[in-house]
């Protein structure tokens, strides 16, 4: 994802988690570290029965962020970045999901369900 102001790449720093040897600090203020590469892995092997399972895993990224960066430090904004794409990306699946059990008129003029 590119920050739309000048065209980087916002979701580089979360792609993969800091080294424990460049990093150690990290891993004794953040208590379940995880990264977009577990959270891929989990959707791969389908660890995620909820959408709102998921959404626990972006929460935990962006917060992890949150909590080891400093308020005005890039990677900090980032996250919040993040978390609002998070919550649109959310917001229209769900609508989504929503309109497909809208009634649709069926053959005979009848309105039927889409998932019937």
């Amino acid at each position: 994802m590119k920050n739309s102001s000048n065209g980087r790449q916002i979701s580089t720093n979360f792609i993969n988690l800091p080294s424990k040897r460049e990093l150690p600090e990290y891993y004794h203020v953040i208590s379940q570290p995880i990264d977009f590469n577990r959270i891929r892995k989990n959707l791969k092997n389908r660890k995620y029965d909820t959408i709102n399972s998921l959404e626990r895993d972006i929460h935990l990224l962006c917060q992890n962020a949150q909590t080891f960066n400093r308020e005005d430090s890039e990677i900090y904004r980032d996250s919040k970045i993040l978390l609002g794409v998070w919550k649109t990306l959310k917001a229209s699946a769900v609508n989504e999901d929503v309109s497909e059990l809208e009634p649709q008129p069926g053959p005979s003029g009848i309105s039927k369900y889409n998932n019937a």
